[in-house]
């Protein structure tokens, strides 16, 4: 089992992603689980979870990587133990850092075996702006530690503001790329970076 976390704002993009990944492992014929907070009930509708033998939990309750990390340590430890699914996509809260969200996807390794990672964060592009200035200390914990940082949602950006957003993100992160899961923009390069 690999874990693999992808978190961002609310409104970033993790759900849509997630679901394009879940697609295109399902056709490879991959057994896949998710654990999401429980803002993303709604998004995985009962059709969406059937039509993709999808197996899903929540974490109720708030963040994945603060209070409730031995409940992600049970979900992990009988997600391994009773479907052991080749992908387990975890969909943190927005409020998650990764240095965080990687201290508790690493907790239940003495219990279990399981692969972690790419660490995947994703920066909504139309946002960035509000984001830098009024969160960036928690955007800038969400990029540093992530193998793989997103500029979400590019197909509503200019290039120019994509270039900016580019700029001040490079510094941060060791692999930017720019994203959108609605139109199917460098997904392939998500989906590379998971193997």
């Amino acid at each position: 089992m690999r874990v693999v976390p992808v978190s961002g704002a609310r409104g970033s993009g993790k759900t849509t992603l997630i679901r394009k990944l879940i697609e295109h492992f399902r056709g490879l014929d991959k057994r896949l689980a998710v654990i999401v907070n429980e803002d993303g009930r709604a998004v995985y509708d009962d059709a969406f979870v059937k039509a993709h033998d999808l197996a899903m939990e929540y974490v109720r309750g708030g963040s994945v990587g603060c209070s409730l990390a031995s409940s992600l340590v049970d979900l992990k430890k009988q997600i391994k133990r009773n479907l052991n699914p080749d992908l387990l996509f975890i969909e943190p809260s927005e409020m998650v850092v990764t240095h965080e969200l990687r201290n508790v996807a690493a907790m239940g390794l003495r219990d279990i075996h399981y692969e972690i990672g790419p660490f995947i964060t994703l920066v909504d592009g139309p946002d960035f702006e509000f984001l830098w200035s009024e969160r960036q200390a928690l955007l800038l914990g969400q990029v540093k530690d992530a193998d793989l940082v997103a500029v979400s949602r590019v197909d509503l950006l200019r290039d120019d503001e994509l270039g900016h957003i580019n700029s001040l993100l490079s510094e941060h992160c060791g692999s930017l790329v720019a994203l959108s899961a609605k139109t199917g923009t460098n997904v392939e390069d998500v989906i590379h970076h998971i193997g």
